[in-house]
């Protein structure tokens, strides 16, 4: 009988994986300047932008309404901060100023082309992009369900409620009837 090899993940082989995701890279534009960024988004780093654009978009209150072409640019604007040499010079932390550093990039153009679409559309590939916005559905969709399921449980709880406050009424209606002793 032949012994099994073990198919194990060794936590060395997830750190070498992991460590390639952090690697950058750089692209020449055709003036000559070069861009550095990450080929592959790294996942931690998908995170930390989302929770940056919550803030950003929570701290503007309740009734704010964005569009969504404005969103899904202001979206992209984060990868290129998140995920090029630019976050470190990308300091604005609120909404109209990464606003103002956003159409920075989109009015920005070399060689006739918008540096903000240069780098969406030529630097970034097209499934890591697709990587953020599938994993903001996904937590879009857990944040509503969870809002889903908080409304049952509250309505749960006040029929609960509501059936044991009859309950106490009747039985302090019957103690009434009582006579006591």
């Amino acid at each position: 009988m032949a012994v099994k090899k073990n198919t194990d993940i060794k936590f060395s082989e997830v750190k070498k994986k992991a460590k390639e995701t952090h690697v950058k890279e750089k692209f020449e534009l055709e003036d000559g300047s070069t861009i550095t960024f990450y080929p592959v988004f790294p996942q931690t780093e998908i995170e930390k932008m989302l929770i940056e654009i919550q803030k950003t978009l929570q701290s503007k209150g309740q009734d704010f309404e964005i569009q969504q072409d404005i969103l899904m640019k202001f979206i992209v604007f984060h990868c290129i901060k998140y995920f090029t040499h630019f976050k470190s010079q990308l300091t604005a932390d609120t909404y109209e100023g990464k606003l103002v550093e956003m159409n920075a990039f989109i009015d920005h153009e070399i060689e006739g082309k918008s540096l903000f679409n240069i780098i969406a559309d030529e630097v970034f590939l097209q499934k890591e992009i697709h990587k953020v916005f599938d994993f903001l559905a996904k937590q879009t969709g857990n944040l509503l369900f969870l809002n889903s399921l908080e409304k049952t449980a509250k309505e749960q709880f006040e029929k609960l409620e509501l059936q044991n406050r009859d309950v106490i009424e009747k039985l302090s209606k019957k103690r009434k009837q009582i006579p006591e002793v």
